[in-house]
């Protein structure tokens, strides 16, 4: 059974969405019901922008990346939570949201029901489901304190994270609470399912320690918990594929964990620490081996790493920071959408990046696969969705990292360089022997000697 999550995380007070993995699992925190038409179908770069279109939010009110299905794309603002057409961006309904923190929302394929929360206090706080084709109310749960999490759907269970450090579970069909479970911290990114068991992340910002959890999820007993031995808030949200459990975390480390157990599989380093916006992305194409780890630090590092062994295939670095993006593997290629604007395309086989764009109108976003589309959401003040299709007409690039050392080209400059410094050292050498002669008291007499000499 594979995990059917969403995952969104909040920095400077805006909840954004995750990416995911297309290709084999939706290594992501959000489900096939995010895929909407895109399985089986594969946009490959050059991509070329189709449209831009306003979200219809204002001022510091931005959007949330869409979750897409059926036709019909639906995201959250701080106000409110608006449905579009993810091939024209036509509008086709509004409805109102009582304020929080911006979460994308998740579709409920069973009910086709979007669910999401709302509120910014114990008494407005709640779990609310509307119907995806129209936008009216089916349902809210009120929950103990705001959201810190977006939900996530198994089931006929939705789960997340809430303020008062709590974990809560959502009964669909009773629409009423089943449980909840006290965290060590605030849980800043959406707890992934798989095969019955919860998955979630807690921070503790007075200690610095975050705790991943392992919960049953008919019992809400404990299963396994483990916590890094440093400092280690940071983190990403959790993916689960294959009995794995993969995570990054604050001490700059990425680990893969039996998900049964606990066990560590592996443990791999990286430059920086992560954001909770951010999930490990799982593919598991036949060019991939055994299936491979995508993951983005913040510092604005892309790493492939071997999801059996923890072995690094490659890293990609980018020259800004990853705060809202996250790895999209579809078609074998990479995408990542970075702070300033900028849309990267990595070879997902070769580490190369092979597109690349900007978007003038703030950080990006996760990317959303929307049929034949991908979409982005820009960061601006009210933000912008940006449509991208395939181009046939555009170009590639073929660019190694800035962080990629060229042993051929090092080796030539270090030999050249060591030419100079040693020409350079050994003309000062001489002209220090010849001054220090000329100094020396022995050599003017010997000097006057032999002048004077017949």
């Amino acid at each position: 059974m594979l995990a059917v999550t969403f995952s969104v995380a909040s920095v400077s007070g805006v909840r954004v969405a995750t990416a995911q993995a297309v290709d084999g699992w939706p290594g992501f925190q959000g489900g096939p019901e995010h895929l909407g038409a895109a399985t089986g179908t594969e946009v490959r770069p050059p991509l070329k922008l189709e449209g831009l279109w306003p979200s219809g939010a204002s001022g510091e009110d931005r959007f949330s990346p869409p979750v897409v299905a059926s036709g019909i794309a639906v995201a959250v603002s701080s106000t409110g939570v608006a449905a579009f057409d993810p091939s024209t961006g036509a509008a086709r309904w509004s409805i109102a949201r009582v304020g929080g923190s911006v979460f994308s929302p998740a579709l409920d394929l069973g009910t086709g029901a979007v669910v999401y929360t709302e509120g910014s206090g114990g008494r407005t706080s709640a779990v609310v489901a509307v119907e995806a084709a129209t936008g009216q109310r089916m349902w809210a749960v009120p929950l103990g304190g705001p959201a810190r999490s977006a939900p996530s759907i198994s089931g006929d269970q939705v789960v997340l994270g809430a303020g008062d450090q709590y974990l809560y579970d959502v009964d669909v069909t009773t629409r009423s609470l089943r449980w909840r479970v006290r965290t060590a911290g605030s849980v800043n990114a959406a707890p992934a399912v798989a095969d019955g068991t919860v998955f979630a992340i807690s921070e503790d910002a007075a200690t610095g320690r975050a705790r991943l959890y392992a919960i049953d999820l008919q019992t809400h007993r404990s299963v396994w918990a483990f916590s890094p031995p440093n400092v280690s808030i940071g983190v990403t949200a959790v993916s689960v594929a294959s009995g794995t459990v993969f995570a990054g975390f604050g001490d700059q480390y990425v680990r893969a964990f039996d998900a049964a157990t606990g066990r560590v599989k592996w443990a791999a380093p990286v430059r920086g620490d992560f954001s909770p916006s951010s999930s490990p992305a799982f593919a598991a194409r036949r060019s991939f081996g055994s299936g491979a780890l995508f993951i983005a630090d913040r510092l604005g590092g892309l790493y492939r790493f071997d999801a059996a062994t923890g072995k690094r295939r490659w890293d990609y670095q980018f020259p800004d920071a990853v705060t809202f993006g996250s790895p999209l593997v579809w078609g074998g290629v990479v995408y990542l959408g970075i702070d300033d604007g900028t849309i990267g395309a990595v070879d997902g086989s070769t580490g190369r990046l092979t597109w690349q764009t900007r978007l003038r109108f703030g950080a990006v976003t996760a990317l959303v696969p929307a049929g034949q589309r991908v979409l982005a959401v820009s960061l601006d003040r009210g933000s912008r969705i940006a449509s991208f299709v395939h181009d046939p007409r555009g170009g590639l690039v073929d660019r190694a990292s800035p962080s990629t050392i060229d042993f051929t080209r090092s080796l030539t400059n270090f030999g050249a360089a060591f030419v100079v410094v040693a020409l350079f050292l050994l003309g000062g050498l001489q002209l220090l022997v010849r001054r220090r002669r000329r100094e020396l008291p022995g050599a003017g007499i010997a000097a006057e000697s032999n002048g004077g000499m017949p």
